[in-house]
C-alpha cells in the first residue's frame, strides 16, 4: 500500500473506488442532502470537497496498480477519507491510519456528523 499526492481533478476516481461497493454508506451520509444511492454520496462528497475545501491536500491510496482509497486534509483537519470495502482489514486499516497521522499534526479535528457512528468507530479503531 502506498499514498500518492493528487490534485483535485485526480481525486474523483479514488473517492469512487473507496465507496462504490459500500452499500451502507447512504445510511450514514449527510441527512440534509437528498441522497438515494452510493453514487449520489460519491458525487456529493466530491462537490463538498471542491466547493468547501479546494485548498486542501489530496492523497490517493493505492495497492499495486489499484486505486483503493483517499484522504483529504488541511494542516489540522481531516476533511474526508475512505478505503475500499474489500481492503478494510486490520493490516490495511493500520497502514491507512498511519498515512493519515503522518500527514496531520498529532492533534487534529475531523469533519463527521454525530450520527455517523460508523465513521466515528472507524476513527477510534485507528487510534484517534
Amino acid at each position: 500500500m502506498k499514498i500518492v499526492s493528487l490534485n483535485i481533478e485526480e481525486l474523483g476516481e479514488y473517492v469512487y473506488n473507496a465507496f462504490v461497493d459500500d452499500y451502507e454508506l447512504v445510511n450514514f451520509y449527510d441527512k440534509n442532502v437528498e441522497i438515494n444511492t452510493t453514487e449520489d454520496c460519491i458525487n456529493n462528497i466530491l462537490f463538498k470537497i471542491e466547493t468547501s475545501y479546494p485548498e486542501s491536500y489530496f492523497f490517493g491510496v493505492e495497492m499495486g496498480n489499484e486505486k483503493i482509497g483517499y484522504f483529504v486534509c488541511t494542516d489540522e483537519l481531516l476533511v474526508s477519507f475512505g478505503l475500499s470495502v474489500k481492503y478494510r482489514n486490520r493490516k490495511n486499516l493500520t497502514q491507512f491510519w498511519s498515512f493519515i497521522r503522518t500527514n496531520l499534526n498529532d492533534s487534529f479535528q475531523c469533519v463527521l456528523y454525530a450520527y455517523n457512528k460508523r465513521g466515528i468507530n472507524f476513527l477510534q479503531k485507528g487510534g484517534m
